[in-house]
């Protein structure tokens, strides 16, 4: 089925080393063009004071929110805020469908490229984009070839515990020709039980 996919995002640059901002995503996913949203996607309104709204049956919202410092020392800090779904009716069985990254960064000052080392965390609700049709029908999900249009994990099922994903990596160029990088992570993907990788490169 045709679906359309409208986005929205502010930024505000406190500084050179410090910005934060906030996106809306929607999805259309019966086929229509809404001329509403499109104007709004494209202008700065909020589309959802002008496309409808996040009540909308027949599309699938997502907002966020981000904020990012970098130090002229070589350290970032970096942090996002996801809202899918947000249950505010007492007699709802499911639960809120949200996600949450937080990350850290250490690079050479002067030149980013010769040496990088990151640490990050992220936590996905269970269903965070999925939807309540039967597995494999993307029609409402926020995926596309089987592969989510955001961060790159989600939950793998719909009672699991959610994601949660702790990642490691560094990477070091001595050399023009010559680059060393290795990473590890440790991920429970909404299975219940946690899998460890180590990644390496030359």
């Amino acid at each position: 089925p045709l679906r359309t996919l409208h986005m929205h995002r502010g930024e505000f640059t406190a500084s050179p080393y410090f910005r934060f901002g906030a996106s809306e995503m929607v999805m259309q996913f019966d086929g229509s063009l809404r001329p509403a949203r499109f104007l709004a996607s494209n202008m700065p309104i909020p589309m959802l004071l002008l496309g409808g709204g996040f009540g909308d049956n027949r599309a699938n919202s997502l907002f966020t929110v981000y904020a990012e410092g970098t130090s002229p020392q070589g350290f970032r800090l970096y942090s996002e805020f996801m809202i899918d779904d947000l249950v505010v009716n007492p007699n709802e069985t499911q639960s809120h469908r949200l996600g949450f990254l937080m990350g850290a960064q250490l690079f050479h000052p002067r030149a980013p490229h010769r040496f990088n080392a990151r640490a990050e965390f992220a936590s996905v609700n269970p269903r965070a984009y999925l939807t309540f049709l039967p597995p494999g029908n993307e029609t409402e999900s926020w995926f596309r070839n089987g592969q989510p249009l955001g961060y790159f994990l989600t939950t793998t099922n719909d009672l699991g515990q959610g994601l949660n994903a702790l990642r490691f990596d560094v990477n070091f160029m001595p050399g023009r020709k010559l680059s060393l990088g290795g990473g590890w992570e440790l991920l429970d993907q909404g299975t219940g039980r946690a899998a460890v990788s180590r990644q390496s490169n030359v």
